[in-house]
């Protein structure tokens, strides 16, 4: 069984996750959104697939700030 603080930290990380997600998804919200003329007559979705993936980074590696600055750069590049 898992102790207080094993707990407290778990859930502190998943927390942290969370909020590093948020940033990624607006930036690739943004970049399809940049690339859309019609963008103010359309919806600007991400497929299941981006958020998928982009949670899944952010998961494994969202630790860094060197890979979160290198992410934001592709997911705002990506057409």
């Amino acid at each position: 069984m898992a102790t207080l603080r094993e707990l407290l930290v778990r859930s502190s990380r998943t927390f942290a996750v969370g909020i590093e997600i948020l940033p990624l998804f607006a930036v690739r919200t943004l970049a399809i959104s940049l690339a859309n003329p019609e963008v103010l007559e359309q919806e600007t979705k991400m497929t299941r697939r981006e958020v998928e993936l982009i949670t899944r980074r952010a998961k494994l590696m969202g630790f860094s700030n060197g890979w979160i600055d290198r992410y934001y750069s592709r997911l705002a590049a990506m057409p």
